[in-house]
């Protein structure tokens, strides 16, 4: 049976995941799966993946297309994707707040700028290979090696894409850290992501 809905985006990114974004568009049974398509100009163009539909407020959740684009060949090869995890919760070191970082690092919210450049890690996960390789709280993660490559983080979000898209469950990485003045190396295997990446305002787990 075929449908259409028409409504307004809500919002870039949702409270299950920022790679979805939130529409007011009611998606109906059978509605998950297709496309979500705005109109520039009276020229339509495929923005989003109709994923779901919530309960608070009847918001309807799709994937955006680019996000989608990088999911799609794996889609074709593996059939079931299995995202990577590195067990780390992150955030971009503007974006910490002071309690948080001053319970992390022992030191002064002002000096966050000389400890951290970049993407500073709130939280490991207990048992993860991360913890066991050495990751500790209030580190700054610097860069991440892996088959000789080496990627240097902009940003928790440039982290997090790689992570989500770009590697695989048990892929063998290194990184570079930085704590309190000090350099570190650190190997680990990635695990496998167990749900959506949550939305916590530039935070997240990956």
């Amino acid at each position: 049976k075929r449908n259409v809905s028409v409504g307004w985006v809500n919002g870039l990114d949702s409270f299950i995941s920022v790679y979805f974004f939130t529409t007011q568009a009611p998606m109906h049974p059978g509605s998950s799966g297709g496309p979500l398509i705005r109109f520039r100009d009276n020229v339509p163009e495929i923005v989003g993946l109709n994923t779901a539909i919530t309960g608070i407020g009847l918001l309807s959740l799709s994937l955006g297309i680019d996000h989608l684009t990088k999911v799609l060949p794996r889609l074709k090869t593996e059939k079931t994707v299995r995202h990577a995890a590195s067990g780390l919760s992150v955030a971009n070191i503007d974006d910490v707040l002071p309690p948080l970082f001053e319970a992390a690092t022992g030191m002064p919210y002002e000096a966050r700028k000389t400890l951290c450049a970049g993407v500073f890690v709130y939280e490991v996960k207990a048992g993860s290979s991360a913890e066991k390789a050495g990751v500790r709280t209030g580190d700054c993660l610097k860069s991440m090696s892996v088959s000789g490559r080496e990627i240097v983080f902009s940003s928790a979000e440039r982290f997090a894409d790689m992570i989500f898209f770009d590697f695989r469950p048990e892929d063998r990485v290194v990184i570079k850290t930085a704590r309190g003045g000090q350099a570190f190396t650190r190997e680990f295997t990635l695990g496998v992501h167990e749900h959506m990446i949550q939305d916590t305002g530039g935070k997240g787990s990956y």
